[in-house]
């Protein structure tokens, strides 16, 4: 019967972490194991995780000093000692269900991963993000996260647990911004057995502290992990037949999601992510897949990608002036 272990890396994740515990340690199926590395927590953390070990003896406890999400994650991971193991964050919880549902998959497909779909959750309300029920083999899963139409998160996703024996942690440490992503798609490019679900099991909590502390040198960061992507295909020999889907990588997380929508309304940090883009020397608007992802994109975000196009001023002043005029209109 496979096992499962959650880990949970805790950094400073007092005000989050009883929530995140309390729903795993309420699991429906009971036979699990917990793993939490409290990563060098200056606040209560650690004394919280600990009152949860001693009342529950599922749940192994590591201290250490701060060394970051990657190493926190492979530090749980030498304490795993099942077939499986799924990563929660500490401001994040998951569905009372969830080690039934992957359980129950596992043993009926023996994947090395399984990907449900998740919530995004905000302090009033969640959405909804759903991911078509499907299976996937060879490097099937790889060609579909190079085009961003499967989900690329750690967290919330089941994996066998040797499939990370094969991971570089040195050269994955020193990433801050799409770790996640980078990471994925070394696995997926030797080749994965992965189940998509169309359920919902993860909720993913959108801090709006932690995003109000994004700026430009963090962000920046994410051309790191594009960069080790394109190195791993490089080195894999697929590089230049998923060139285009590498272009469309570094448009995608290196200049969409940053700079042209309104998230990041910072003009300095807008105009340093133009600059870093515009060192690539890529010309992603005759890229078949940007032209897919755009035609598929609603009436707002296309207006948001047309500006940018005309020029980064036009975006700014869009993204800067006209929407939150237009949005304290609709308050009013």
């Amino acid at each position: 019967m496979a096992k499962i272990t959650f880990v949970v890396p805790a950094y400073n994740a007092e005000a989050y972490i009883e929530r995140c515990l309390d729903s795993i340690c309420s699991q429906t199926d009971p036979d699990i194991r917990i793993v939490v590395v409290d990563d060098g927590s200056c606040d209560n953390t650690g004394a919280v995780v600990d009152a949860y070990a001693e009342r529950d003896s599922r749940i192994k406890v590591w201290h250490q000093s701060n060394a970051g999400l990657i190493y926190a994650r492979k530090q749980g991971l030498e304490l795993v000692e099942t077939d499986y193991v799924m990563f929660v964050d500490a401001d994040d919880w998951i569905e009372k269900t969830t080690a039934e549902v992957l359980r129950e998959v596992v043993e009926e497909t023996s994947v090395d991963m399984v990907v449900p779909s998740i919530y995004y959750a905000f302090d009033s309300h969640v959405e909804p993000h759903s991911v078509p029920l499907g299976r996937y083999e060879g490097r099937e899963y790889f060609e579909q996260l190079m085009v961003e139409q499967v989900p690329h998160y750690v967290s919330s996703a089941l994996y066998r647990t040797v499939l990370f024996d094969r991971v570089p942690w040195d050269v994955f440490s020193h990433l801050y911004m799409g770790e996640d992503l980078a990471l994925n798609i070394f696995l997926a490019s030797d080749g994965l057995s992965v189940v998509t679900l169309d359920r919902e099991l993860y909720y993913y909590y959108q801090n709006p502290g932690s995003m109000s502390h994004v700026n430009y040198e963090k962000i920046a960061k994410v051309y790191d992990a594009l960069d080790m992507i394109r190195d791993v295909l490089q080195e894999k020999g697929l590089l230049e037949s998923h060139r285009q889907q590498m272009d469309f990588l570094y448009y995608l997380h290196g200049i969409h999601y940053h700079g042209i929508m309104p998230f990041q309304r910072n003009y300095q940090v807008r105009r340093k992510l133009r600059e870093r883009w515009q060192e690539q020397n890529i010309t992603i608007y005759d890229n078949p897949i940007y032209r897919n992802f755009a035609k598929a994109q609603p009436l707002s975000k296309k207006i948001f990608m047309w500006a940018y196009r005309c020029g980064f001023h036009v975006n700014y002043v869009l993204g800067a002036v006209v929407m939150p005029v237009f949005n304290w209109i609709k308050k009013r």
